[in-house]
């Protein structure tokens, strides 16, 4: 079983790092409410290691509002939240007050179904009447998601949170499902939730997200020839104005004996970005001193190597460092003093916010390709990056009265 997500939902769910949506999808049957969950990969993994999760409807003054909780730390867990705003979720509200049978689908960062499961969703009828008096069309002011918020911190210590109802969902049986992209260099780079070798995973996303970037698209794994051929980085982007690495770090969930909770999570990237910092630092060198750098297949690369280097650390969720001071502006520094190029720490959520600008950029621009606008807007977000303390920021872009797409403080 598949879901492809209608267009309006694609564009949402790549707008934003997570929601839930209901919706009234196509079935054997007919259509059928299904739940669509988006979220990070790192939040997804948590919900197939606990098979477990909570579901909630909660009544916000006129409107209604629904959330998954996802069990990835005991104090703080994480949430991912909509408001009622479509005709399809209320039909499929109604529709299991009469009938809880609900399909639900996982989605990762590039709005990629990755699993699914069914659960039946016993929604209370005496919502019923709420769920007929919201109006559709209405643009959601910022103070709903307030309200929202203090609502779901009010149900982590009450579970009898007023005018909400809560369900929780214990041993649910995960199904996987696969997800192929054919690269511009017809390979072909796999996508599978359930795949034990998560670093190698977060590489493909990686792939994904990058590869259409240039008509060359992205080199995975391309080896330098020292004395014995060896690593480059992860990724690796080139084209005429410069080059692009990407060392990817990720974090082993599904093998853990133990899960950790999000302290344990950011202790344990915190000793990888370090390690990352120094790789890069070596592959820059060896563009540097002119090494020979091939392909999977053995062919060698033309790599631009005069040009300042854009070097990316992937990690899997920024918000894990947070509090991570010693990755701050000096980290920044001591990187650019080092190798004459730019460091960025990013996770997948970030990386796509970037691409998708470097895709409107090139669409309004008669000059611009994807690439130069990509490499042009990393350089925008170094002057964000060289001011914040740790690198828990984002950047958002907006397009100023000039006509011109300008990055902006989120």
């Amino acid at each position: 079983m598949v879901h492809i997500l209608a267009s309006h939902l694609r564009s949402e769910f790549l707008a934003v790092p997570a929601l839930v949506r209901f919706d009234m999808a196509h079935g054997e049957n007919g259509p059928e409410p299904t739940l669509l969950i988006k979220a990070p990969s790192l939040s997804l993994k948590y919900l197939l290691r606990r098979q477990s999760l909570r579901f909630m409807v909660m009544r916000i003054g006129q409107k209604i509002a629904y959330a998954v909780e996802i069990p990835d730390d005991p104090n703080y867990p994480a949430s991912a939240w909509s408001l009622l705003e479509l005709p399809n979720e209320a039909l499929a509200l109604k529709t299991l007050i009469a009938n809880p049978r609900c399909v639900i689908f996982l989605f990762n960062e590039l709005a990629v179904s990755v699993a699914w499961t069914e659960l039946d969703i016993r929604i209370d009828a005496s919502l019923e009447d709420a769920i007929d008096a919201v109006e559709f069309h209405t643009e959601t002011i910022r103070n709903d998601a307030k309200l929202v918020c203090i609502r779901l911190d009010e149900i982590r210590t009450n579970t009898s949170a007023p005018e909400t109802q809560l369900l929780s969902f214990a041993g649910i049986a995960w199904h996987e499902l696969h997800a192929t992209y054919i690269t511009n260099q017809a390979g072909s780079s796999s996508l599978s939730l359930f795949n034990k070798d998560e670093g190698g995973q977060q590489e493909e996303i990686a792939v994904w997200l990058t590869d259409n970037l240039d008509p060359e698209g992205s080199v995975k794994s391309p080896q330098v020839q020292e004395k014995i051929p060896r690593e480059l980085s992860d990724i690796l982007l080139s084209y005429e104005f410069g080059a692009i690495l990407i060392e990817s770090k990720s974090l082993s969930v599904l093998t853990r004996d133990n899960l950790p909770d999000r302290n344990k999570l950011a202790s344990d990237l915190s000793k990888h970005i370090t390690k990352a910092a120094r790789q890069l630092v070596g592959g820059v060198r060896n563009l540097k001193n002119g090494l020979e750098v091939k392909d999977a297949a053995g062919r060698v690369l033309n790599i631009e190597r005069d040009k300042p280097v854009q070097a990316i650390i992937l990690v899997p969720d920024l918000a894990l460092f947070q509090d991570a001071t010693e990755f701050g502006m000096e980290f920044i520094y001591r990187f650019m003093e080092a190798t004459g190029g730019f460091l960025h720490i990013l996770d997948p959520v970030e990386l796509l916010r970037i691409v998708q600008a470097a895709e409107m950029i090139s669409e309004n621009s008669e000059r611009l390709t994807k690439m130069m606008a990509f490499d042009w807007y990393l350089m925008e977000r170094v002057k964000f990056s060289i001011k914040s303390p740790t690198p828990h920021f984002a950047v958002l872009f907006r397009r100023g009265h000039d006509g011109l797409t300008v990055p902006a403080s989120p």
